[in-house]
């Protein structure tokens, strides 16, 4: 009979194959895995190593009985301690999660992840096809190795949504006057930005300062979202020039009737912040209308914008009204930046429709 002791082991330890004895035999022959040969009739295996599991067979051979052959398992376990986590974190919503342990194949080792929804995997590695956010969050590991002992740890798995990312700015502002670029996104998110007249900066909070009327226009943002790639945002920045009563010869109506690409030459004064103060935009959230009133001032147009500064919506409601309906059926539900601009200067106003 073949026997094998110590069975099943773990990796690096000593394991033993023995026959028993037959009177009067010539040899003993020992063979297994990955070419393994021994011509004794006990034999130890040190260091053994997981290309060491198998079946191994023991031939016997007699003068006159012939030859004798036997077999036996022998089952090496993957140490516990010694492994890695390897991870497609982070990920993207839609994409595929994917989370493995290095542990060596083979023996008699049992594998169970948990995952935050309390579903479980029984393999060494596994993945979840469009992923989404709810997929993210902390994963637990635990390896059973008979011979070897247990060994449990834990993984966080990010999953980022690149729809967070957004791009807004402090217009409308005045000529001379500093623009501050705004850009949210998930932690790890890098930043670019590019604008008229060469404006470019890496910051998430950008600034341009002594904004002149080049200035305006749309500026692009380009954020580089962990596992998710670039994700791009637009934003509308509007400058006006705007003049001081000491420095303005006029009451500062007179040059609007020139009105053009957003541009309004005004006097800042107390008087123009009273008449601004008079301007209403209600109700606010509105349905499909909204509704503007005012008083003592001009209003040249009217601009409904989205939050990455795409124009929606524009109108010349007319310098003589006192009044004005803004007008929109198939607007999705959402926030909207409104600016209205006036004799008396700008005005803009966050807007949401239900």
């Amino acid at each position: 009979t073949a026997t094998v002791v110590n069975s099943p082991t773990c990796v690096g330890n000593a394991v033993f194959l023995n026959s028993s004895t037959v009177s009067g035999a010539t040899s003993y022959r020992w063979s297994g895995p990955n070419g393994y040969v021994a011509n004794n009739q006990n034999v130890g295996i040190n260091n053994v190593q997981m290309s060491r599991n198998g079946v191994y067979t023991l031939i016997v051979t007699h003068p006159s009985c012939g030859v004798f052959s036997a077999t036996v398992g022998l089952i090496v376990n993957p140490v516990v301690n010694n492994y890695n986590i390897v991870s497609s974190s982070p990920g993207c919503i839609g994409s595929t999660l994917s989370l493995s342990a290095t542990i060596p194949t083979g023996g008699t080792a049992t594998h169970l992840w948990r995952a935050p929804n309390g579903t479980t995997f029984n393999t060494p590695g596994f993945t979840i096809v469009n992923a989404q956010v709810a997929d993210a969050g902390t994963y637990t590991y635990t390896i059973n190795s008979p011979s070897c002992g247990t060994n449990t740890r834990t993984f966080r798995y990010v999953i980022n949504d690149p729809s967070l990312v957004t791009a807004t700015n402090n217009g409308p502002i005045c000529r001379g006057a500093s623009a501050s670029f705004n850009a949210t996104g998930v932690t790890g998110t890098t930043y670019s930005w590019s604008g008229p007249a060469g404006f470019a900066s890496t910051s998430q909070f950008a600034t341009r300062t002594n904004v002149q009327l080049s200035h305006a226009g749309v500026y692009t943002l380009n954020a580089n979202v962990p596992g998710c790639g670039v994700t791009t945002r637009t934003t509308t920045l509007v400058v006006n020039s705007c003049r001081t009563a000491e420095n303005s010869s006029t009451d500062g109506f007179t040059d609007a009737t020139g009105f053009e690409n957003s541009e309004i030459d005004q006097v800042v004064n107390k008087e123009n912040q009273e008449r601004l103060s008079n301007l209403k935009v209600y109700p606010n959230p509105f349905h499909e209308e909204l509704s503007l009133t005012w008083s003592e001032m001009k209003v040249f147009s009217v601009k409904l914008f989205d939050l990455n500064g795409k124009l929606l919506y524009e109108a010349e409601p007319g310098q003589d009204g006192v009044e004005f309906t803004v007008r929109i059926t198939d607007l999705p539900n959402g926030v909207y930046l409104l600016t209205v601009q006036t004799s008396a200067g700008p005005m803009s106003y966050r807007v949401t429709r239900l």
